[in-house]
């Protein structure tokens, strides 16, 4: 081999080398633990009062279908549902544990829509968005017909029967 061409692949093998060693110093540098001694750190105390947090607006999403619908309300009770009170149509779900640690009852049956389909009441609950989690009776097939979930019998019958507006999101 001629010695310029020896001295070209020396050169760019020097300068590969030379890239090599140091990207790997740079890598080695940021890898490096960064140790602080447990004395020398201070707790920073708040008061309550002294933390404030911004108010962010939420801006509704816009209803894709507006619907008039029938609505009624069911509770969790064999009477009112099938052999597993707590389990709606939407299975990997538990409408009496989601309560009781949420306090809040956004779940409604309807045959028409999807299950896990989102849905508002805009004349009764403002922006508070209900999931499709549970199906009605057979018997409501092809109907405009949603049930409301509520946490026990007395508010099931108290909101009776109702035509409403409903906004599917």
């Amino acid at each position: 081999m001629p010695s310029s061409k020896k001295n070209n692949v020396s050169k760019k093998l020097s300068d590969l080398t030379l890239v090599f060693i140091t990207s790997f110093s740079l890598l080695g540098s940021l890898a490096k633990p960064i140790v602080a001694k447990a004395d020398t750190i201070s707790t920073l105390q708040l008061e309550p009062e002294s933390i404030s947090f911004d108010v962010v607006e939420t801006i509704a999403r816009p209803a894709k279908k507006t619907k008039i619908v029938v609505a009624t309300a069911y509770s969790s009770e064999i009477a009112q549902t099938d052999n597993t009170p707590c389990v709606p149509a939407m299975s990997n779900f538990n409408l009496c544990d989601y309560f009781a640690k949420n306090q809040v009852e956004d779940t409604i049956a309807a045959n028409f829509l999807r299950l896990g389909t989102e849905v508002r009441f805009p004349e009764l609950y403002g922006e508070q968005v209900f999931v499709v989690r549970d199906r009605m009776n057979s018997k409501y097939n092809g109907k405009s017909r949603i049930d409301f979930w509520k946490k026990d019998r007395p508010s099931a019958v108290n909101f009776g029967v109702q035509r409403i507006k409903m906004e599917i999101l």
